[in-house]
């Protein structure tokens, strides 16, 4: 792949990477010749060799946790997988090598992905069983198991894990022989065409499987349970799952070392189906997604003096005053339609002694705004219901008043006296409330009104609401007008540290959220020239990304969000076909740009009953609409596994909302 100069990562695919020494026992014999004047072997006769015997053991019946690093599609992962192939990365580089598949061609690899329905689980109960290493040793007919001998380091009592599944079922989830082949390469990172680390550090076999297992039901979507299976001795069965019954009952028992879940939900719930509806759900009159209430309708003055309110994120909300009245007042919480304009001045929001005192009261149609007053009380109670924070506190602050204690009349002090530090306890804490952390959700969202089931809002922090917190936090031991005094030295500067910036963020409540738990995420302070354009700024710093729940996303970015990018996680390359409109194709992809061109029928090379793929039919199609378009194309590319990766790569979905263009889609390769 060329380099780029904004990533000079690169990853090379490599066909296989096989060990000097597969799995076994050895002998190594030594034995010593002299010749002199012409003559050989003067050894006397019957002189003995030397031996020296050695064992390479690798994994056989069980597999080491941490020889695997990752799986596509994500364990416990929910999302439209029915054109992705499941693949798994492993941690050394030489294993699917290290062990022969005896009756097939050299370089077999002898682990293998089965891919497995729910259906097919509950139909024919397939599940793992445990077993001894000795009770398998025989062999057996029913189910189909070849004898094996014991290795060195092997115990007959060692256990491993099995299941029995019937051929028709292994016909529509195992690789053929020809196909198995084609489907473990190894892919390698590299800087400027160079490895990054002289061992095997950045070198990972990916093994992938044959199947898209809802293809059959994408529009129901399914459940998948996919098993890394050991094919050691089991040349038979790679050639009887090529074609066949699939409904042959005959059970064949497979060592399975690793298996993962995930569900593939319908086509019509994918990632971007998702976040196109939460972009799409406002009010006609909010098509920026603020985080607003609906506007009244009407054309009353009432109206349009309440409409302004709704329209800077005010809603009226029921409030009990000290004297036990009854009242609707205005509530904004920190989440504003944008930023305030000129830069806050934090002076009457330190050092306060009441919340009273920040209460406003809009004239115009009769009602008290306490925004600010909530935020500096809440910002009392939480430090208050946080014993250890709160004690600590006023320590410091007794502590800190005493050290200003001026010495009496004519004495000299005996050394400068300076307030102690912060305990870094407090400020922790402060640091947490500034980013909005221990907030109640009702205080950030009042109203459900203003963030709909399947919907995205963006903000901007009032630096205003946020000093009214820290001050209400601060205030612990506030009594006199000279505390007032003191704790406004002591956090000014603090105020000054927290509000300095724009930050700004959004709001997502979608199934999106906990469909695709590593939902990635990047914002940019400006618009891109067009939807497409990568890589035209610096993203911005997140400074808080949090689940609230399950589905609800909250993201804080340092400075004025103007582009959104949200994609499934690129954690690893997926593998798989483009499902758009019914179709099913696969495009030929050229080797020195890595650009896709003209696209084949795929449609041909899946079973219609199960979702297993020719892989092997499908790389010859391609290999001949490149040899027909492509000058500089491998001519034999399809016989190697490197090359059928490298065709078969997918990219992921991304969405991009941007102030401009309000949805953009984006794959990334």
């Amino acid at each position: 792949m060329p380099e780029t100069p904004q990533y000079p990562l690169q990853l090379v695919f490599t066909d296989s990477h096989k060990p000097g020494m597969p799995d076994g026992d050895y002998r190594i014999t030594v034995q010593q010749a002299l010749s002199f004047d012409g003559h050989t072997d003067a050894l006397a006769p019957g002189e003995a060799a030397r031996y020296l015997y050695l064992s390479v053991m690798g994994p056989r019946f069980n597999i080491d946790p941490a020889l695997v690093k990752s799986a596509f599609p994500p364990d416990k992962g929910v999302g439209r997988y029915s054109n992705v192939l499941p693949h798994l990365v492993l941690n050394r580089s030489t294993l699917p090598w290290e062990r022969p598949v005896s009756g097939t061609p050299d370089g077999t690899p002898w682990l293998a992905l089965l891919v497995l329905t729910s259906d097919e689980i509950d139909t024919y109960g397939i599940s793992p069983q445990t077993a001894s290493v000795g009770s398998l040793m025989g062999g057996s007919t029913n189910p189909n198991f070849p004898a094996f001998t014991l290795e060195t380091g092997q115990s007959s009592s060692d256990q491993t894990t099995v299941i029995d599944v019937p051929l028709g079922v292994l016909r529509r989830g195992l690789p053929a022989l020809s196909d198995q082949q084609r489907l473990v390469h190894v892919r390698e990172l590299m800087v400027n065409n160079q490895p990054i680390s002289a061992g095997e550090d950045d070198l990972f076999p990916i093994v992938v499987g044959c199947r898209l297992p809802a293809y059959a039901n994408s529009a129901d979507g399914c459940e998948v349970t996919v098993h890394l299976v050991s094919l050691e001795g089991r040349a038979d069965l790679l050639n009887r799952v090529n074609g066949g019954d699939t409904s042959d009952p005959a059970l064949y028992r497979l060592v399975t070392l690793w298996s993962w879940s995930y569900t593939s939900l319908p086509d019509e719930e994918s990632f971007t189906d998702y976040l196109t509806n939460a972009a799409d759900n406002h009010p006609p009159d909010n098509p920026q997604n603020r985080l607003v209430a609906p506007l009244v309708g009407g054309g009353s003055q009432g109206a349009a003096l309440a409409n302004d309110l709704l329209g800077a994120g005010f809603v009226p909300l029921p409030h009990q005053t000290r004297q036990g009245n009854q009242l609707v007042s205005w509530y904004r919480g920190p989440f504003i339609t944008g930023e305030t304009g000129t830069p806050p001045d934090f002076s009457a929001f330190t050092g306060l002694r009441s919340p009273d005192q920040l209460a406003r009261y809009f004239s115009q149609v009769g009602m008290l705004d306490v925004s600010y007053a909530s935020a500096w009380q809440l910002g009392q109670l939480l430090t208050l219901q946080n014993t250890g924070v709160s004690t600590a506190l006023y320590n410091w602050k007794r502590a800190a008043a005493l050290m200003q204690v001026s010495p009496p009349d004519g004495s000299l002090p005996l050394a400068i006296r300076r307030p102690p530090p912060m305990p870094a306890s407090i400020l922790a804490w402060l640091t947490d409330l500034a980013l909005l952390k221990n907030v109640p959700f009702n205080y950030l969202v009042p109203a459900e009104s203003l963030l709909p089931a399947e919907s995205i809002r963006f903000f901007v922090v009032d630096p205003l609401w946020r000093a009214a917190l820290l001050d209400g936090a601060f205030s612990v031991g506030r009594v006199l007008s000279e505390d007032a005094e003191r704790d406004f030295s002591h956090l000014a500067p603090l105020q000054d540290h927290f509000g300095g910036g724009v930050v700004s963020g959004f709001l997502l409540r979608s199934h999106v959220v906990e469909g695709w738990p590593h939902l990635q995420v990047e914002g940019y302070g400006s618009t891109p020239p067009n939807a497409q354009t990568e890589h035209f700024a610096t993203p911005l710093p997140i400074v808080r990304m949090e689940r609230l729940a399950p589905d609800l996303l909250l993201c804080l970015f340092a400075g004025n969000l103007q582009t959104l990018d949200l994609h499934e996680v690129p954690e690893t390359i997926h593998f798989g076909l483009t499902h758009e409109q019914g179709s099913w194709s696969k495009a030929y992809r050229d080797i020195q740009s890595a650009e896709e061109r003209t696209s084949v029928n795929a449609a041909p090379y899946i079973a219609p009953d199960s979702g297993r793929l020719d892989i092997t039919g499908l790389a010859g199609a391609l290999q001949d609409l490149a040899n027909g378009s492509d000058p500089n194309a491998v001519r034999d590319g399809a016989s190697h596994p490197w090359w059928v990766a490298f065709q078969m790569v997918e990219g992921v979905q991304k969405v991009r909302l941007m102030s401009s263009v309000p949805v953009a889609f984006i794959m990334i390769p």
